[in-house]
């Protein structure tokens, strides 16, 4: 734990020096423009035998923004898609459209899907299931496999008419009635998120893990605190999340050196294995109360 003496000198070198670089009119698109322009080679996501650098990312993004017409400024539109590569992609795209992304995870039972899209007015969705009768009162749009597309030419001027007024995201958060109500996150707020808040000082050379459910809020952290720092996001499966074994050896051998999990998954691990968290540089959880045993377990490991 960080006392507050260590926590002010973290905030006046680091962060105040960071968000002087990052003015609060900075869009986040553009941001990861620029990463592009000033380390085209740098990976921007890693998902098994797949990857990314941030121009690739940006020209699949700009190819599958195309399949969007005629978006009105801050419409919404809905992501079904889990955890991968295809969800960063699609984010992306939403953003460069001019929409708002609402991510919602696709193994939700299909009357809770329809459900949250209705009360916030989706008409959209992209999609990368085959099974999408369901969706009948929307517009579906299925996203392509990443074929490697050949990275476009964008100008910083680009960037600059993107909408600033409208939500950049809705998520879903479960309220007292574990009733999920949707959220309105700003782009402001991302950013605010990302360079303003002591958590963790991201760097280019980070690899921060991505696994949880992109519909909440630590996919805000995972996707775009990452992105927007010129880090590399590295897609863990699921079931590897869960494997205090594979858990640990995934984090050594893919060089991971940041991760984000929910508390009790944490102490799950803590307890099974205090090693696995032994080549990381920065541990987050959150969801619940922080278990201070399991904290311990792992520090002394």
């Amino acid at each position: 734990m960080l006392t507050d003496g260590q926590l002010q000198h973290l905030h006046s070198q680091y962060y105040l020096k960071i968000t002087k670089q990052l003015p609060n009119n900075y869009h986040l698109e553009k941001i990861i423009y620029e990463h592009s322009q000033e380390a085209p080679n740098s990976i921007a996501v890693g998902d098994g035998n797949l990857s990314l650098s941030y121009p690739e990312l940006l020209a699949e993004a700009a190819h599958l923004s195309g399949s969007l017409d005629e978006v009105i400024s801050g419409e919404l539109i809905g992501i079904l898609l889990g955890p991968g590569i295809h969800q960063i992609v699609a984010q992306l795209a939403v953003r460069l459209s001019g929409g708002t992304c609402v991510p919602i995870e696709p193994s939700l039972p299909q009357g809770r899907i329809i459900a949250l899209l209705g009360d916030i007015g989706v008409r959209r969705a992209l999609v990368d299931e085959e099974e999408t009768a369901y969706l009948h009162d929307l517009e579906v749009i299925h996203v392509q496999p990443i074929s490697g597309r050949t990275a476009l030419h964008f100008a910083s001027e680009d960037f600059e008419n993107q909408v600033r007024d409208k939500p950049a995201m809705f998520i879903f958060t479960p309220g007292s009635t574990g009733k999920l109500k949707p959220v309105q996150i700003r782009a402001e707020s991302i950013l605010h998120m990302t360079t303003k808040t002591p958590a963790t000082r991201l760097q280019r050379a980070d690899r921060v893990t991505a696994f949880n459910n992109p519909g909440f809020d630590v996919g805000l952290f995972e996707i775009w605190a990452t992105l927007i720092s010129g880090a590399t996001i590295v897609m863990m499966p699921r079931k590897t999340a869960t494997d205090p074994g594979a858990f640990g050896s995934f984090l050594k051998s893919h060089n991971v050196t940041v991760t984000f999990l929910t508390a009790a998954l944490f102490q799950f691990i803590a307890f099974s294995d205090p090693s696995a968290f032994s080549s990381l540089c920065h541990v987050l959880n959150g969801g619940d109360v922080a278990n201070v045993r399991a904290t311990r377990t792992v520090l002394d490991n």
